[in-house]
């Protein structure tokens, strides 16, 4: 073996053993930051790597642009988005894990910065505040409520029947495709033939959906009431009307 040979050897090795030893180094620091909850120290961009960011935001900015003044390309790339979406949230176990994932870059942050949670409370409570004066939110909140009681859920709905559990449920929404990772009591079962059976969120029901037959109109529980009084009446004078109309065609 040459001299040179051996140079190249030896420097191999050398290279081998630094690199194994400087990644399991790094793997024990990440790994001891997990199961520490400790924030993990971020290192900051070089210039260069700033400039092939931003190099590649541009691009990226430039590549939808084109598609957008493209309607054929546009339609087909949407679609395929909605379908790349519909199956990754049908995957549970994958939701389960973007949750986790989300939890554990929240703690991080709340971690890096303290000030951080009381700002974002505030700005959830702002948001919060914008969203219930939107009437499909203030539909949402008060079917909540309603739906509570067996009596509204046996109202002539629609195209939907409201499932009411004790415990919360895990469904997949067959209009958004989302469901909370902690589940839901409530979820709005479509009417039809499907096996399985096919639900909506409370969100896309208030969306789309109105009050049952009889009750378009309603807006609070006083008027719910009302009308159910009123319907059920309305349906005995009839029976009642008809049972003595019977009475007497017999009676003749």
């Amino acid at each position: 073996m040459s001299l040179t040979l051996c140079k190249a050897f030896s420097a191999l090795s050398f290279w081998k053993t630094t690199t194994v030893r400087a990644f399991s180094s790094s793997l024990v620091q990440h790994t001891n930051a997990d199961h520490t909850n400790k924030p993990i120290e971020k290192r900051s961009l070089t210039d260069k790597e700033k400039e092939a960011k931003e190099r590649q935001a541009g691009y990226n900015k430039k590549s939808y642009s084109r598609l957008k003044d493209d309607p054929e390309r546009y339609e087909k790339h949407l679609i395929y988005r909605r379908q790349s979406d519909a199956r990754r949230y049908q995957d549970l176990a994958w939701r389960d894990r973007q949750a986790m994932s989300s939890q554990r870059y929240h703690q991080r942050k709340r971690d890096e910065d303290p000030t951080i949670k009381e700002r974002r409370q505030e700005e959830k409570r702002v948001y919060d505040r914008k969203r219930s004066l939107e009437a499909h939110q203030q539909s949402r909140r008060k079917l909540i409520e309603w739906t509570k009681h067996s009596w509204v859920r046996q109202l002539p709905w629609k195209n939907y029947t409201p499932i009411v559990t004790q415990d919360k449920v895990r469904q997949i929404c067959a209009t958004c495709g989302s469901y909370r990772i902690d589940g839901a009591k409530l979820w709005w079962q479509r009417h039809g033939p499907s096996d399985p059976p096919l639900y909506d969120c409370q969100t896309c029901f208030a969306k789309t959906e109105g009050m049952p037959d009889g009750y378009e109109d309603v807006k609070t529980f006083r008027e719910l009431k009302a009308r159910k009084e009123e319907l059920d009446n309305s349906t005995n004078r009839q029976t009642r009307d008809l049972s003595v109309s019977e009475h007497d065609k017999h009676k003749g």
